[in-house]
C-alpha cells in the first residue's frame, strides 16, 4: 500500500484521491524535466533547508545521492518538474489511480507530503523526486513510509525515456540501505501488481523474497489485480533499538 490516506495524502503512484501503497512501476513516459533547482546549489539547499532533524547524522531535508543520481526530499516546487511524467496514463497502468488533474492539484498534494509525516504523528511519509546527478533532469521519484514498529513499504517510479538504464534499481537500492542504516528499519515491504514483471525483478535484485500472492487484491480499469507481497529484512537489525 502507498503510504497515507485518502483524506491526507495520496499515493505518489498513481492518482490523488486513494491509498494504496507499494506498487512499482517500471515504465514512465516523460520529456526531459529540468530541475527547479538548476540555477545553482545555493537555491536547492535553501529550499530543502526547513525541515526537522533527527538524531542520526541526516536531516530529512538532505538529498541521497550516488554517483548517477540525486534524490531529493520532495517539496512543493517539484510539482512543475515532475508533472508531466505523472501525465501520461501509461504510467497508471498498474495502479488503481489516473493522472493528476493540474499542476496546481500536484503543487497542493505535494505541499501536503513536504510535512513528511502522517497527521496522527505515527508514520514517517519519506519522498524523493529523482535526478542525474551530471544534470537537471528529473528521471522519476520514490516514496518509503516508514512505521513505528520498524517496517517500511517502498514505492518508485521511474520516466519511460530514462528505463532501461538502471536508475529504478539504483535509486530503490539507495533508499533500501537509508532504511536499514540510518533509519534502522528492519524489514521493508513492496507489493507489486503481478502482471508488471519488470518491477517483480527489479526488487528481487534488491535482495526481496516473495513472500504470498494475493488474488484479487483490488479492481480497477476493468480487470482484477493480483498482488505479489515481497520482503527485504535487515539480517543486522537490533530488536533493542525499537522504542
Amino acid at each position: 500500500m502507498l503510504n497515507g490516506d485518502a483524506s491526507e495524502r495520496a499515493p505518489l503512484l498513481g492518482g490523488f484521491d486513494d491509498d494504496r501503497a507499494n506498487h512499482f512501476v517500471l515504465d514512465i513516459v516523460s520529456p526531459d524535466i529540468r530541475s527547479p533547482f538548476s540555477t545553482g546549489p545555493a537555491p536547492h539547499r535553501a529550499l530543502l533547508s526547513h525541515g526537522r532533524t533527527r538524531t542520526d547524522s541526516m536531516s530529512d531535508d538532505e538529498p541521497l545521492r550516488s554517483e548517477r543520481l540525486v534524490l531529493e526530499p520532495l517539496v512543493e516546487a517539484h510539482a512543475e518538474a515532475l508533472f508531466a511524467g505523472f501525465s501520461d496514463p501509461r504510467l497508471h497502468t498498474y495502479i488503481p489511480t489516473d493522472p493528476p488533474a493540474s499542476i496546481d492539484a500536484l503543487r497542493d498534494r505535494y505541499r501536503r507530503l513536504a510535512k513528511r509525516t502522517s497527521p496522527d504523528g505515527r508514520e514517517r511519509w519519506l519522498n524523493w523526486a529523482t535526478r542525474l546527478a551530471a544534470q537537471p533532469i528529473y528521471v522519476g521519484l520514490i516514496e518509503a513510509t516508514v512505521r513505528e514498529d520498524a517496517t517500511a513499504s517502498l514505492a518508485y517510479f521511474v520516466f519511460s525515456e530514462h528505463a532501461r538504464r538502471g536508475y529504478g534499481s539504483e535509486s530503490a537500492g539507495i533508499v533500501v540501505d537509508h532504511l536499514h542504516r540510518a533509519l534502522r528499519v528492519r524489514a521493508v515491504q513492496a507489493n507489486i501488481d503481478s502482471r508488471n514483471l519488470a518491477s517483480i525483478r527489479l526488487v528481487e535484485r534488491l535482495g526481496f523474497i516473495r513472500e504470498s500472492l494475493v488474488l484479487e487484491a483490488d479492481h480497477f480499469k476493468g480487470s482484477g489485480s493480483d498482488e505479489l507481497v515481497f520482503t527485504r529484512v535487515e539480517k543486522r537489525f537490533d530488536p533493542s533499538s525499537l522504542p
